[in-house]
C-alpha cells in the first residue's frame, strides 16, 4: 500500500528537530523512519516517529522544500 502526503526529506545539516517538551512554534511529523518530515497528522504506522517542533528558520526551510511524496 502506498502513502501519498506533502512533505520534505529530512535534512538534519538544515533542520534541527526539538522534542515535544520545548514547545517550539511549528510543529512537524518525522515519519519513514526518520527521512521525511511533514505536517500531515496521519498514523504513518511503524515507521512514524512522532511529532517534534521546528522553529521558524528550520520551518521555512523545510516549507521551500515541500512536495508530493509516495512512500511505498
Amino acid at each position: 500500500m502506498s502513502i501519498k502526503f506533502i512533505g520534505a526529506d529530512f535534512e538534519p545539516t538544515k533542520m534541527h528537530i526539538y522534542d515535544v517538551k520545548t514547545k517550539g512554534k511549528h510543529p512537524v511529523h518525522l515519519i519513514d523512519g526518520g527521512s521525511y518530515i511533514t505536517e500531515d497528522d496521519r498514523d504513518f504506522g511503524t515507521d512514524d516517529m512522532g511529532w517534534f517542533w521546528l522553529n521558524q528558520r528550520e520551518y521555512d526551510y523545510y516549507k521551500s522544500q515541500c512536495r508530493e511524496i509516495v512512500i511505498e
